[in-house]
């Protein structure tokens, strides 16, 4: 127990709702100033990592193939919800 203790520390949230994160989390991470790092919903709080470059390649190579198709990522994007309903009703019925 002691030890998870050790590793819960509070921040404060700065005016404009920056936080900073603690030096030897920086460190651990190999965060700098401009890292970027991805911020998700977890129960009544958020879960703070860094962003992974593979995901940005991945990004990167969607896009790229989306482009050679002629598709911008925009347009794309616009009509994932309807395919993806259009799936779904496919797979599992109007439910």
């Amino acid at each position: 127990m002691k030890a998870a203790a050790a590793t819960i520390e509070t921040v404060r949230v700065g005016d404009s709702g920056t936080i900073a994160l603690p030096p030897r989390h920086r460190k651990r991470l190999k965060l700098t100033k401009g890292s970027r790092v991805l911020v998700f919903p977890l129960g009544k709080g958020v879960m703070v990592v860094p962003a992974d470059r593979t995901i940005d390649g991945l990004t990167q190579r969607i896009e790229d193939a989306l482009a050679a198709k002629g598709v911008s990522a925009r347009r794309a994007l616009r009509g994932l919800e309807t395919t993806r309903q259009r799936i779904f009703q496919q797979l599992y019925g109007e439910g």
